[in-house]
């Protein structure tokens, strides 16, 4: 079923509070997400196997309840807030060792269900497969969840690189490959001033016979 626009949400709302079908709203304003790790620690292999870095609170306490023996349900409108990243715009594909991509990358911030969540201030990390990354290496989310960078760029040799998004609890994010082709090449050159030596500083050598 298509999401409802704001506009149309609060048109609908309004009926439904107008026929007194709507017997209560209440809006609660963004917070930011909250993590949480169970009691005992999930085994190793089990971890490994999970795609996220930290749980949300009410993951974790649903862990320790089921090993507690407890009945658990867990019941949620939409997807509980961001789980990963992803690329909107992806970085240049081609570039040269040195020079700011024409392209620069933008993140954007996904629930489980890959809907896009808008919340401000999340810090996002940018690392390269190699050589050397020049720019800004971390933005912050706007009020849409966009976190935009800008400045980047690989120093290296000539090769394959690709740039890796990062974000505390959240799924990391990998872009396409960006090949990376020798920088513009630097020119040096020397110049002299000429200038006409009068006769007395001039030598004259001895000939030879």
């Amino acid at each position: 079923m298509a999401l409802l626009e704001r506009t149309q949400l609060d048109d609908v709302l309004d009926a439904l509070a107008t026929s007194g079908s709507l017997v209560h709203l209440e809006r609660l304003p963004a917070r930011p997400a909250r993590f949480s790790d169970p009691t005992t620690p999930l085994p190793s292999r089990v971890r490994e196997r999970l795609p996220i870095d930290a749980f949300w609170s009410h993951q974790a306490a649903a862990i320790d309840l089921v090993r507690s023996g407890r009945n658990v349900a867990i019941a949620t409108g939409t997807a509980s807030g961001a789980t990963h990243l992803s690329i909107t715009t992806q970085p240049s594909s081609t570039a040269q060792s040195g020079a700011v991509f024409a392209a620069q990358p933008v993140i954007q911030l996904r629930d489980a269900n890959g809907n896009a969540v808008s919340q401000a201030g999340v810090s996002v990390t940018v690392t390269a497969s190699g050589g050397t990354l020049g720019g800004t290496a971390s933005a912050t989310t706007n009020a849409s969840g966009v976190a935009t960078f800008s400045g980047l760029s690989i120093s290296g040799l000539v090769g394959s690189y690709t740039l890796t998004f990062q974000s505390t609890g959240l799924a990391s994010v990998t872009s396409g490959n960006i090949a990376l082709s020798a920088g513009a090449a630097a020119t040096s050159f020397a110049s002299w001033n000429r200038r006409s030596l009068p006769a007395s500083e001039c030598e004259a050598s001895p000939s030879t016979r």
